[in-house]
């Protein structure tokens, strides 16, 4: 699944969720924010859960994060 808010145009918050048959899954939150025309910053981070034997399962305690900021023109 995906959530999306916008708040007027210079930031975005948006989560994406993945849940497998299995039990196990992903859920990835995300928030960025404008600094300037063409200038952005954006914090992620991929949450895992479920049980060992399930896809995402083994790394469920290997919570990752990204930061990035791009520029565009």
């Amino acid at each position: 699944g995906l959530v999306t808010w916008d708040i007027e145009g210079v930031a975005n918050l948006r989560i994406v969720a993945k849940h497998n048959t299995d039990g196990s899954g992903v859920i990835a939150p995300e928030a960025s924010y404008t600094i300037a025309d063409g200038l952005k910053i954006a914090l992620k981070t991929f949450v895992f859960y479920g049980g060992v034997d399930t896809t995402y399962g083994p790394w469920k305690d290997n919570t990752l994060g990204e930061l990035s900021l791009s520029y565009s023109f």
